[in-house]
């Protein structure tokens, strides 16, 4: 009973921080994403007019990857799948 009861904590615990993640990378998503797609488009309109040179160019790239690359390679998806693993490894222990 005591093992169960121990599973079941940690099956909360882990919805909990499952759901803070999910929240965390849905904003992200939302907000982020926006911000890439307004610097790849502002940079190129504003390289292609001639109002900014090649180096502003490749600096509003730059910010634009790093805002990708965080998005790429953020925790928030392994640490859901590795939430969603253990709470199915906790459903079958419970059963």
């Amino acid at each position: 009973v005591r093992h169960k009861v121990n599973l079941q904590s940690l099956m909360n615990q882990l919805q909990i921080e499952k759901e803070v993640y999910r929240k965390a990378l849905a904003e992200y998503q939302s907000i982020e994403k926006a911000n890439y797609d307004s610097i790849i488009s502002t940079s190129q309109t504003l390289f292609n007019s001639g109002e900014i040179d090649y180096f502003g160019y490749i600096q509003a790239m730059d910010a634009a990857s790093s805002i990708n690359l965080r998005y790429l390679l953020n925790e928030f998806g392994e640490n859901i799948l590795r939430i969603e693993g253990w709470i199915c490894w906790i459903y079958r222990s419970v059963g």
